[in-house]
């Protein structure tokens, strides 16, 4: 078997190849970020506009409540978080305690809607 010497190659590609390169392909940032976020998205557990129960309640998810058709206890509690709920109607009076836990709702009897809710 002949050996390939420098001239062998000169003669065929010009130059004497010094090192064969490899182009290795890094993955593309862009690529890269979209696979993490699919990746922390899979391991979320939470519902979209469900707050997750922790006892204390929601007041940005309590002022969302306002103008809605009444709801139940159950309701209300799944979508605040609060554990204690008070359905009132407008002007009735109630204890003013403050408990983080605790969400009240008073409606309009004659509408059937929120008028007001409220943590504490």
């Amino acid at each position: 078997m002949r050996s390939l010497s420098r001239s062998y190659f000169s003669k065929i590609a010009g130059t004497y190849p010094k090192a064969v390169v490899m182009r290795v392909d890094r993955p593309r940032p862009a690529l890269t970020i979209i696979a993490a976020l699919l990746a922390v998205a899979g391991c979320a557990t939470e519902e979209p506009g469900r707050v997750q129960a922790s006892g204390i309640c929601d007041g940005i998810a309590a002022m969302r409540l306002v103008g809605a058709l009444s709801i139940s206890d159950a309701d209300a509690m799944r979508l605040t978080g609060a554990t204690i709920v008070r359905q009132i109607a407008p002007g009735q009076p109630v204890q003013q305690d403050y408990t983080s836990a605790r969400l009240t709702i008073e409606t309009d009897p004659s509408s059937g809607r929120i008028a007001h809710a409220a943590c504490g």
